[in-house]
């Protein structure tokens, strides 16, 4: 028997020479590809994030945004033990960069329709691997705020009960 795959989306007219020659041949769309990675920072991350974009299902919108603001305040509010120097912070963060431009870097090649000066198919859900690395970019040394470890815990085991219940309730 054959083996069928199934394609959520299909694009037309991609290809990765194609693209790589459209890049050479005009170098200035780079700028407008930044941009364009830049601008789109709030949609991926905060107004159309979509950590749980599997099989057709982006998700609720307040429980996304409740995500993203758990995390920042687990990020920025958590006592951390771990203190980076500036230099160990700054090979993180370049880290970082890199992991994210390239992220866009082969959507753009591999998923953007040839000559496009936008970038296609960059969902959030790819970002989570780096994103990990943010708490320890940011490091900081004076936690004015403290705030008790059960509440932390707490708030965690609902978080992930209510990622575990999201696809149950969508498909069920």
């Amino acid at each position: 028997t054959a083996i069928q795959t199934y394609s959520t989306g299909t694009t037309e007219n991609v290809s990765f020479v194609g693209q790589t020659r459209f890049v050479l041949s005009n170098p200035l769309i780079i700028f407008t590809l930044i941009k364009d990675m830049i601008v789109s920072i709030p949609d991926l991350f905060l107004l159309k994030a979509n950590f749980f974009h599997y099989t057709g299902y982006k998700g609720i919108k307040l429980i996304n945004f409740m995500y993203v603001l758990f995390y920042v305040g687990f990020s920025l509010f958590y006592k951390l033990d771990i203190n980076l120097k500036k230099k160990e912070r700054m090979i993180l963060a370049l880290i970082f960069l890199i992991a994210y431009v390239g992220i866009y870097i082969i959507f753009y090649l591999i998923w953007s329709p040839l000559g496009s000066t936008t970038i296609l198919g960059v969902q959030s859900r790819y970002f989570l691997p780096v994103i990990a690395l943010l708490p320890l970019i940011i490091n900081l040394k004076s936690k004015q705020i403290e705030i008790n470890e059960l509440y932390i815990f707490t708030f965690i085991i609902i978080c992930l009960t209510g990622l575990f219940l999201l696809p149950i309730t969508h498909f069920y």
